[in-house]
């Protein structure tokens, strides 16, 4: 299977975090990665967006 560069900005202290626990678990971050990646493709991990927002009314 051919490999392609996938870069993206992600949020320093996540991907700090991330890098952190793949080392600690002994894994390659580019691993970690196709493994998540390959498991939302496959349905087999699935991500719920909440938006949410918060009406504020000033006394007059």
């Amino acid at each position: 299977m051919a490999r392609k560069t996938f870069a993206t900005p992600v949020e320093e202290t996540i991907q700090n975090a991330f890098k952190a626990e793949c080392k600690n678990q002994g894994f390659k971050l580019n691993e970690a990665i196709e493994v998540l990646m390959q498991g939302f493709v496959d349905g087999k991990i699935q991500i719920k967006k909440n938006i949410s927002y918060d009406i504020y009314q000033q006394e007059k």
